[in-house]
């Protein structure tokens, strides 16, 4: 963080910004009021895209198991993909990015056969929302450090490649940003 400003009408405000291990930054702000955050950040252009790194899996931060019935499942689509911890996180990462990025945008809500989250990776239809979920799940499943981000008008997915997180867009919202008029 370069600089950092929270007003609240004419006056600022007291605040900081925790960041915790996974770098997530929060706000915890000193008096309960709406205000106006602006901040300037400096922040690596490789954290937008560019080469994942080619790490080994024990370069990798560790990932929490996931409950077992999910394990089993992203066991699954793993397997349907064709990728396993027997390959690099590299190139598991580029096939996961290929497999997810090939969904058909789609508002049908998939037959419910399993659970919702093997429909959706199995069926390869959805929008970003439904592909950055699948991928999330899958690659946490193969223990690749992930997260989802979200907001109005999109999703994507972070990986943490062994250096830093890299965005991963993939696809799916261009219907939804179309513009009618």
């Amino acid at each position: 963080v370069l600089h950092a400003h929270l007003a609240a009408g004419a006056k600022d405000l007291k605040f900081k910004l925790p960041r915790d291990d996974a770098d997530n930054w929060f706000i915890d702000v000193f008096q309960p009021t709406r205000a106006r955050l602006v901040i300037d950040l400096a922040i690596r252009r490789a954290a937008f895209g560019g080469e994942i790194a080619k790490s080994s899996w024990s370069e990798l931060p560790r990932v929490a198991p996931l409950p077992a019935n999910v394990a089993a499942s992203a066991q699954i689509v793993a397997e349907k993909i064709g990728v396993s911890r027997e390959q690099a996180p590299y190139e598991v990462i580029k096939r996961l990015v290929a497999y997810f990025r090939a969904f058909k945008d789609s508002e049908e809500i998939p037959k419910v056969q399993r659970d919702v989250y093997l429909d959706l990776a199995l069926s390869q239809k959805g929008v970003c929302r439904h592909r950055a979920f699948a991928f999330l799940v899958t690659a946490l499943g193969l223990g690749i450090p992930s997260r989802m981000i979200l907001n109005e008008a999109h999703a994507w997915v972070e990986v943490h490649d062994g250096r830093l997180w890299r965005r991963i867009d993939l696809g799916g919202a261009g219907r939804m940003l179309s513009n009618p008029l």
